[in-house]
């Protein structure tokens, strides 16, 4: 079990991410997707493993702060955590961070379900409890950290 992950990818922004103004807006929840299957591929518990299980992780709530723009060929790094547990639901931080400095802020609040025989809410696993990593905190897990570019 891991302890603490926090999970970075690198993107660049492309032509596909923008509109005449700047990146698309739908475009930073698609990053936020991106670094959420990455942490549980990070947490040695992938997307495709949880489904083949019967486990599923919906998200409920989801918002996004953008404190300043950015453009075609600016390149970012996301950072992704668990920055709180509950019963059964938990909340991912998405920390969006350029040479500048952070530009964007998200959160995706998920429920943790078993899928057979229905959509039920569970008690959290404990390797998602012990993932926990509030925002700033420093991880202690080998992992925790690890870079992934797109």
């Amino acid at each position: 079990m891991t302890t603490g992950t926090i999970t970075t990818t690198h993107h660049r922004v492309l032509m596909t991410d923008v509109d005449l103004v700047q990146v698309n807006f739908t475009r930073m929840f698609r990053w936020m997707d991106h670094g959420f299957t990455q942490l549980l591929h990070d947490l040695e518990h992938p997307s495709s493993r949880l489904l083949r299980e019967g486990w599923s992780t919906p998200v409920v709530d989801a918002h996004c702060n953008y404190r300043r723009p950015v453009t075609v060929d600016d390149e970012f790094d996301l950072v992704t955590q668990v920055i709180e547990t509950g019963r059964s639901s938990f909340t991912v931080g998405h920390d969006f961070i350029d040479a500048k400095g952070l530009f964007a802020r998200g959160e995706t609040r998920h429920v943790w379900i078993r899928t057979h025989p229905q959509h039920t809410a569970v008690t959290l696993p404990d390797w998602l409890r012990l993932a926990l990593a509030p925002r700033g905190a420093v991880p202690t897990s080998s992992n925790g950290g690890r870079e992934h570019t797109s």
